[in-house]
């Protein structure tokens, strides 16, 4: 799967025992081990893999690289008619300090550039939302 940031993701698995190596960049890892390692983690332990995702309306127009899919930290605001969906700026995959500022990850698909005012769905980076 083409991502950023992300790459290089490894799963390797021998028998029941999986093994994820994730990048080396510290936001790629974040990235990964939120996206891939703890929804796995979770449907191990029997949980729901996926965390609930929130909408949002977007305030900010986005178009991925072809053929790539984005995870783009960002902030998730309460505002009267729900929440808005602000893009946080970041020097890259070796940003972890935006990860201090980013309450939610946004998902965007190469085949789906982001809107202003478009409604999407986020993964809060809270366990219990936003």
């Amino acid at each position: 799967m083409a991502i950023r940031p992300g790459k290089p993701l490894t799963v390797m698995a021998q028998g029941p025992r999986l093994a994820f190596c994730l990048p080396g960049n510290p936001g790629a890892s974040a990235i990964c081990a939120l996206v891939f390692l703890l929804p796995c983690l979770r449907a191990i332990m029997g949980q729901q893999p996926q965390a609930a995702l929130l909408s949002g309306v977007a305030d900010f127009a986005f178009t991925p690289v072809v053929s790539t899919t984005h995870f783009l930290p960002v902030s998730c605001v309460p505002g009267a008619n729900g929440f808005r969906l602000s893009l946080l700026p970041t020097v890259g995959a070796s940003d972890i300090i935006v990860f201090s500022r980013a309450n939610a990850l946004l998902r965007v698909d190469p085949d789906r550039p982001v809107q202003p005012d478009q409604t999407r769905w986020v993964l809060p980076l809270q366990p219990n939302g936003i």
